[in-house]
C-alpha cells in the first residue's frame, strides 16, 4: 500500500504540474484552490490556495510511515512556498508546521476553521433511519482513535462538570 500511495503522490504532482494551471486558464479560474496539502512545485503564473488539515506524518511517522513523513519533510515547505496563500484548518496545525519548518512562509498561512461554532443552532429532528441523539448540543469528533490525535483530553474534558454550553460528544470513526 504504501508504494501504491507513493505512486498515487507522484503521479499526482506530475499531472498538477503539466495540466491543472492550463485547465484552470482555459476554463477563465482566477485562482485554483486545492483542498489538500498539495500544490505547485514551482511558481505558476495562476495564483493557488492550499488546504493543511494536519501534518500528522511528521507529528506520528510511526503511525502514517517514513515514506509519508519524507513526502511531507520535503514537499510541504515547497507546496506552501509557491502557494498564493495556505489554509491550516486549526491553530494547533499552524503551530505544527511553524515548528517542523520554521517561520520562513508563516505569514502566508491562514487559520480557518473546518466546524460550526458552539453558538449554532441545534440539528433537526433525526430522519427516518438516523439515530436520535440524547441531547440538543454536543461536539463531534470524527476521525480515528490514534495516539497523536490525544482523544484522552477531549474526552476528559466531558467528565466532571463537562463542557460549558455542551451537552454532549459523540466519537466516530475507526
Amino acid at each position: 500500500a504504501t508504494v501504491d500511495s507513493a505512486q498515487n503522490a507522484i503521479s499526482r504532482a506530475a499531472w498538477r504540474e503539466r495540466s491543472l494551471a492550463g485547465i484552470a486558464k482555459s476554463n477563465g479560474a482566477s485562482a485554483v484552490v486545492i483542498p489538500a496539502h498539495e500544490g505547485w512545485l514551482r511558481p505558476s503564473s495562476i495564483p493557488l490556495v492550499n488546504v493543511i488539515h494536519d501534518v500528522g506524518p511528521l507529528v506520528a511517522p510511526g503511525v502514517y510511515g517514513w515514506t509519508r513523513w519524507r513526502r511531507y519533510r520535503h514537499l510541504l515547505p515547497r507546496y506552501v512556498s509557491s502557494a498564493s496563500a495556505t489554509v491550516c484548518v486549526s491553530r494547533a496545525t499552524r503551530l505544527d508546521y511553524v515548528r517542523f519548518f520554521g517561520l520562513d512562509n508563516a505569514d502566508s498561512l491562514h487559520v480557518i476553521g473546518q466546524g460550526h461554532q458552539l453558538s449554532a443552532p441545534s440539528a433537526p429532528s433525526a430522519g427516518e433511519g438516523a439515530t436520535e441523539l440524547p441531547f440538543e448540543r454536543f461536539a463531534l469528533y470524527v476521525g480515528a482513535a490514534l495516539p497523536h490525535k490525544n482523544l484522552g483530553t477531549l474526552i476528559e474534558a466531558f467528565t466532571g462538570d463537562g463542557v460549558q454550553g455542551l451537552d454532549g460528544l459523540i466519537l466516530v470513526g475507526p
